[in-house]
């Protein structure tokens, strides 16, 4: 989260001017083209990912991709150039926008002073330990959600996946992303789980956990703990998950125990897709006047 890094001030600083200079505050979704073009910067057409493009590729550029270390780049900056190199694999509008937005990051913080940038899935995970990728994935949260302007718009809505999913409608970023921001912005106490799409154990029900997010508000209630793999009986909100994209109600309540080992009543919703499944944690409260959404599901709602 921003405020772990020492450099979070000036973050806020420079993708907040980037905003400006690209008109691009309050607009939805948030207008990524535009963001790039006020950066100086512009997509290539040209694939470093080919070996044959890569060997005629300048010094600076091959450097960067083996940095990496992986077979699997997914994006590159060259700063000479000014351009943007994304893996023609990725389709996933949502996916390209955060790449675009990641790359641009590298450039625009004049700490970072590489001539290129190479990322693979790896430095671009939510769990790395570069700091420079940790700077840049942060960077590019606060441009795509726009800083504190996506918390103002989630607390408009109820807690719940079906308002996740608009909000990443609404935004243009992918549903992955967008559970991350909502967890960590939330004011009331918020938690977002992302698990592997197979279970590694049926007996009892067990998940291998990606990613957790959460709200400061969940984390001065429940604390940050939380194991590699989640399994059905210490962890029993994960029944949610046969819930997940159901035409039935989809909201599950548990008693999880604060740090105080007293019970406290947790909602959990599911919603899955072919990358994982992704849970919503929460503490129910009072939302008078919060717009309420349904899931779509198969032509229904949920």
């Amino acid at each position: 989260m921003l405020n772990d890094l020492t450099s979070g001030r000036d973050i806020i600083r420079l993708t907040e001017d980037l905003l400006k200079r690209a008109d691009a505050a309050g607009r939805w979704p948030t207008p990524v083209n535009d963001i790039v073009e006020a950066a100086e910067l512009e997509e290539s057409d040209e694939s470093p990912f080919d070996a044959w493009v890569l060997a005629r590729a300048p010094k600076h550029l091959r450097k960067a991709i083996a940095l990496v270390n992986s077979s699997r780049v997914r994006a590159v900056l060259d700063r000479r150039e000014r351009t943007v190199h994304l893996d023609p694999a990725i389709e996933h509008a949502g996916r390209r926008s955060f790449l675009r937005l990641h790359e641009t990051s590298h450039d625009l913080f004049p700490w970072q002073q590489e001539l290129a940038y190479a990322d693979d899935d790896a430095t671009l995970s939510p769990a790395t330990n570069r700091l420079f990728e940790q700077e840049a994935n942060q960077g590019a949260a606060e441009i795509l959600f726009q800083g504190s302007r996506f918390g103002q718009m989630a607390n408009e809505y109820r807690i719940g996946v079906a308002a996740v999913s608009e909000l990443s409608g609404n935004v243009g970023a992918s549903l992955q992303a967008t559970l991350r921001r909502y967890a960590e912005t939330h004011r009331a106490a918020v938690c977002g789980l992302v698990l592997d799409a197979s279970p590694i154990d049926r007996q009892p029900l067990s998940y291998r956990r990606r990613e957790a997010s959460q709200s400061p508000a969940w984390t001065e209630r429940f604390g940050r703990s939380w194991f590699p793999v989640l399994s059905e009986d210490c962890y029993p909100f994960i029944s949610a998950i046969a819930r997940a994209n159901s035409p039935a109600p989809l909201e599950t309540v548990v008693a999880w125990p604060d740090l105080n080992c007293e019970p406290v009543d947790v909602r959990a919703e599911a919603i899955s897709n072919r990358f994982g499944h992704l849970l919503l944690l929460w503490v129910p409260r009072r939302e008078t006047f919060k717009r309420r959404r349904t899931l779509a599901v198969g032509g229904r709602t949920a």
